[in-house]
């Protein structure tokens, strides 16, 4: 019990604290939200229009904006997926991510985001999207679901800086209604009877701006309140001295004693003692607190395992160096505001102007007979009375109709200079809203995208905190995965079995990455997109096959059609390896041929310069004489060109085939 009152009072003292700061960024956020849903008229300006009987008319230009900004977000929507770091296991990382796809689409993550971001930084400046398991279809192991948080249903430390992962956020409260089906749902079913024993007390002091706390037959729902907090525990590290490895262990100390003294099953004759060291730590957890109606019904760990907070707010305008919470965070809508009223009143006033600028009406008191018609619009008809015998109503003396001096010059361009400040004043411009430009109303598409593109660049900061806050909600997905479902449901989300590294927590936490990519249904139709992006790359063209790019996509073409296609390029593969095989094979006959005939005539050429050689040897033993008669014979021949004779039959005949030993000559020499 006396756990339970400190529960209470630190829950009391966390909302009290935090609401006291947050309440003046609550109130805005409420006008922010008024403006958008097109209110914009404060209470104080109705009651002066009401008194004038005057209509408090409106003219809305900020939906359009917050659409604008909306819209964008919708049609440029990226998906969540999981990569590798440093060539990590692709395979653990291709089925982490094909878990976390399937379960961000079942569970409505894209669309939750969205709305908390239309309805977070675009319009109020803050809003929560939280994690959960649901037990609705699976009551063993539950579902993975999102849902969103407007900001008058829950408080953060007033004193967070990071938004998306909530790392320095010491506590966080929520507050929901409920009915008494819904909170059987959540609760184990020993305190699903407790409930039936408590009275639904219904609106209470905290949470003011809340939703309605009532059900469609006007009985009071149960006030669900929800107490996070980061604490410390002591835990036990236990680390191997020569690799650095290291892991928690979650025993209690006679486990770990028997642990230690046991022998280590992969290392015979050692035991875990000789090999581990204990390393004692302090650990930073997550704490719940779950009241119903002021009773305490849980109060230990975070439930699903993450030993987080199962959240991420998505922040407009964030300034955590500002002390004054009223402009501390804010939203698109907040800068509109002023404008959007100054627009307003102008308007007002012109309307006004062209409603009286025939007449106006000036009666003595008594003169008419319903004074109301002064005040009326357009053609007016005027009741007077007659009057009594002392006194009759004329008109022109008791009652004039004064023609109005016209409009007042300028007024319509003020109107359109704030109109134009609404739009420019956050961020937007013509082009931004689809507009052409007014100096080239036929400027190309493609320049138009660009300079919507670089029309977006002043709402960067706001798409910033959106990537990291979808980053942050991917790496806790993952993790509230890792530690609900078991290997039988990961094998049947993925169709094959997990690897051994798909829970190891150390792999999840220096190996995995959460990025955005493209926004794609399943992991398949990803798959498909990058292959098409692939194939269109010109040092891939022709090496995709066609059968991968339909088995990747969704057309219904059936198993038989691809296989057959299959079969298909598998022949036409086999064909071009022959064809291959026999240019080889022709490339490589020619190269013999033509190396064999390389060969010969490089033989012949040696046995030529052999038989030169042996011929200049034999011509060196000639007598002297003989030779210089020889050599001026050789000139002559030179000179007169062989007298008629053929080449061939002009050189000399081998030498012995003479008498004496004297070369036999063609000619006869003198």
């Amino acid at each position: 019990m006396a756990a339970e009152n400190d529960l209470k009072t630190d829950f009391d003292d966390a909302y009290q604290n935090s609401v006291e700061k947050w309440w003046p960024f609550w109130r805005e956020a409420k006008t922010d939200i008024k403006f958008t849903l097109n209110d914009p008229w404060s209470e104080s300006d109705k009651t002066k229009l009401k008194k004038q009987e005057r209509d408090a008319l409106k003219w809305n230009r900020v939906r359009r904006m917050v659409n604008l900004l909306s819209g964008w977000e919708r049609r440029n929507r990226l998906s969540i997926k999981l990569n590798p770091i440093e060539g990590a296991d692709r395979k653990t990382i291709d089925q982490m991510s094909g878990v976390v796809q399937y379960a961000w689409q079942k569970g409505g993550a894209y669309q939750t985001i969205s709305d908390a971001y239309y309805h977070g930084p675009l319009m109020t400046g803050l809003a929560l999207v939280e994690i959960y398991i649901d037990y609705t279809n699976d009551p063993i192991n539950g579902d993975v679901k999102f849902v969103r948080l407007p900001y008058n249903r829950f408080l953060l430390d007033p004193f967070v800086t990071d938004l998306s992962g909530l790392t320095d956020c010491s506590y966080l409260l929520t507050r929901d209604y409920m009915s008494k089906d819904q909170i059987k749902l959540m609760l184990p079913i020993a305190k699903g009877k407790e409930i039936e024993r408590t009275l639904a007390q219904g609106r209470d002091a905290k949470y003011p701006d809340a939703p309605a706390a009532k059900d469609f037959k006007g009985k009071n729902l149960y006030k669900v309140d929800r107490f996070f907090r980061r604490t410390t525990m002591r835990s036990m590290m236990l680390v191997e001295p020569n690799s650095g490895k290291n892991w928690e262990y979650k025993g209690n100390k006679a486990q770990l004693q028997e642990l230690l003294a046991s022998e280590h099953p992969a290392i015979p004759g050692k035991n875990w003692g000789q090999l581990v060291k204990p390393f004692p730590f302090n650990k930073m957890v997550v704490k719940l607190g779950l009241l119903i109606e002021d009773k305490v019904y849980y109060d230990d760990d975070e439930p699903h395992g993450l030993e987080d907070y199962p959240f991420s707010a998505l922040g407009g305008y964030f300034t955590p160096e500002s002390d004054d919470f009223r402009i501390r965070l804010s939203g698109v809508v907040r800068d509109m505001r002023d404008p959007q009223t100054d627009s307003n009143r102008r308007r007002m006033k012109f309307i006004d102007i062209m409603d009286n600028f025939l007449d106006a009406v000036v009666a003595k008191k008594g003169a008419l007979v319903n004074p109301k018609q002064a005040y009326q619009r357009g053609p007016m008809v005027l009741w007077m009375n007659e009057g009594d015998a002392d006194h009759r109503y004329e008109v022109g003396k008791d009652v004039q109709i004064l023609r109005g001096g016209g409009a007042v010059p300028g007024l319509l361009e003020g109107i359109q200079l704030a109109d134009k400040d609404m739009e420019e004043i956050p961020g937007g411009n013509e082009t931004l809203l689809g507009l052409p430009s007014k100096d080239d109303p036929q400027e190309a598409w493609i320049m138009g995208k660009l300079r919507t593109m670089a029309g977006l660049t002043i709402f960067e900061p706001l798409i910033d905190n959106l990537r990291n806050s979808c980053k942050a909600l991917g790496d806790k997905s993952l993790r509230m995965i890792q530690a609900n479902y078991p290997k039988t449901k990961v094998a049947r989300i993925i169709n094959e079995p997990p690897t051994d590294l798909f829970y190891d927590k150390d792999f999840t936490r220096y190996d995995v990455l959460a990025v955005q990519g493209l926004q794609t249904e399943t992991q398949k139709q990803m798959k498909y997109a990058q292959l098409m992006a692939l194939a269109q790359m010109p040092q891939f063209q022709g090496k995709i096959p066609l059968s991968m790019l339909l088995e990747a996509s969704d057309l219904e073409l059936g198993t038989d059609f691809i296989k057959q296609l299959q079969q298909g390029e598998a022949m036409e593969k086999q064909l071009k390896m022959l064809q291959l095989k026999e240019m080889l094979t022709t490339s490589e006959t020619q190269s013999a041929t033509t190396r064999a005939k390389g060969a010969l005539y490089k033989a012949q050429e040696q046995k030529a310069l052999a038989d030169a050689v042996s011929q200049i040897a034999k011509i060196m033993d000639l007598p002297l004489d003989r030779m210089h008669k020889l050599m001026e014979l050789a000139m002559q021949l030179d000179k007169e060109g062989g007298f008629g004779l053929e080449p061939s039959q002009a050189q000399l005949p081998a030498p012995g085939s003479g008498q004496g030993g004297t070369p036999n000559m063609p000619i006869t020499t003198r």
